[in-house]
């Protein structure tokens, strides 16, 4: 039973702390069973809430550098368009000049 009257079964430190030698296997990362109890487990869990700060902090500046390009490249693309836009419309200003003064 946990200490709020819950019984645990099937997780690996809910088991006896008397297999201080075994190792097991949390997210692809080793650490060490319980031997002295939460004390250990509360120094992998720091460790564990520490690497994936810096996870998160690595792919928040990813995710703000893909918001500076995705910006960067919309603001090309609407100034190519605009340029071609104004090159199509000097084309069609010009042939309707020529075939208004040609025709004369």
């Amino acid at each position: 039973m946990s200490a709020i009257g819950i019984q645990v079964t099937g997780l690996p430190w809910a088991k006896a702390p008397s297999r201080a030698k075994t190792e097991l296997r949390s997210g692809g990362h080793v650490v060490p069973a319980i031997s002295d109890g939460w004390q250990e487990w509360s120094k992998h869990v720091l460790k564990e809430l520490e690497r994936l700060n810096d996870v998160m902090l690595n792919l928040q500046k990813e995710v703000s550098q893909a918001r500076i390009d995705i910006a960067t490249l919309q603001i090309r693309a609407g100034m190519w368009g605009a340029a071609s836009g104004a090159i199509i419309s000097m084309g069609a200003i010009l042939v309707g000049m020529l075939l208004k003064w040609g025709g004369k």
